[in-house]
């Protein structure tokens, strides 16, 4: 009962943080395109569960009945580390959470969505990424993107830390949501 209250707890301070246009310090030397509104392209899925918060991604998508090493795919790329979330799809950019498990380092990574170039690597925290199943990792998390900015909450440091960043992977802030106790062993 106690992690299904802390769960929904949190669930209701991170969308109110997602939602809320004005949190925390913003930088006042913002770039062109960091102002530049993203327009969202009807295969964006910029948040876990998708645009429509039900897992169902909208009606006339051609997604591939199959594929294999070479049959549609349009490009492959290396990510460091270890992540078990979801992509976040936003515009022209892919967005993926990945822990390095040695140090407990956890990061944020972009990618162009045409070439499959990573553009950058943002490091969230340098370590502390907490004991978990030996089936998960420090990195279960799915990013989310209003357009603008992206948001990711780890747990790290006995601590559930939500972050959000601009676009190009500069941090916006960082703030600790609540205590994380580990329960069910992990």
């Amino acid at each position: 009962m106690r992690g299904r209250l802390l769960r929904t707890a949190f669930a209701g301070v991170f969308v109110a943080t997602c939602v809320t246009p004005a949190c925390g310090a913003q930088s006042e030397d913002r770039s062109a395109a960091e102002t530049t509104p993203v327009v969202p392209m009807p295969a964006d899925w910029p948040c876990w569960r998708g645009p429509t918060h039900d897992g169902h991604a909208p009606p006339g998508q051609r997604v591939p009945l199959s594929w294999s090493a070479t049959e549609n795919v349009l490009w492959t790329a290396d990510v460091p580390g270890r992540g078990n979330g979801s992509p976040a799809v936003a515009g022209d950019r892919i967005f993926l959470a990945t822990c390095d498990e040695k140090p407990g380092s956890q990061s944020l990574l972009a990618f162009d969505r045409s070439s499959g170039r990573r553009l950058w690597q943002t490091i969230i925290h340098e370590s502390g990424a907490m004991r978990k199943h030996e089936r998960s990792t420090g990195a279960s998390v799915t990013p989310a993107c209003d357009g603008e900015r992206l948001f990711v909450a780890f747990a790290n440091d006995d601590a559930v830390i939500a972050t959000a960043l601009s676009r190009d992977g500069t941090r916006l802030w960082q703030k600790k949501v609540c205590d994380y106790r580990i329960h069910q062993g992990y």
